[in-house]
């Protein structure tokens, strides 16, 4: 049933923001991003307050860990790797910087295989 179901997305979602693990989604094709709330309080965000595009996550990056990061994620658009995981820093609103594991996955492709989609997580390391 929808209550059902509905209650074990609940439960997920508990477990995860338990877990200290936040989701993003990223339209590859618009470069828009949704953060869900658990990964913008990982940041100190609410909802509303970081715009929903992947340069808001890319000038988070901190310098240190960029030009790795943006390598890793080229070999992964360009199909060299199946799954995107890096280990990096993000500035939060507090202005300090917080340890991330960021893991992706394609999820969605175009008839020439190009990339359309991809789902992620961010957790607090």
């Amino acid at each position: 049933s929808d209550s059902s179901r509905n209650h074990e997305l609940g439960l997920i979602k508990d477990a995860l923001r338990i877990a200290g693990v936040g989701l993003w989604e990223w339209d590859i094709k618009t470069n828009l991003v949704n953060y869900d709330s658990s990964w913008l309080a990982m940041l100190g965000y609410k909802s509303g307050e970081l715009p929903a595009n992947l340069s808001e996550w890319e000038k988070r990056i901190h310098p240190d860990d960029k030009e790795i990061v943006m390598s890793v994620l080229k070999s992964f658009l360009a199909g060299e790797t199946q799954i995107y995981q890096t280990d990096h820093r993000l500035l939060a609103k507090s202005g300090n910087y917080i340890w991330v594991r960021d893991t992706a996955e394609i999820v969605e492709r175009d008839a020439n295989g190009s990339p359309q989609f991809a789902v992620g997580t961010h957790m607090n390391i």
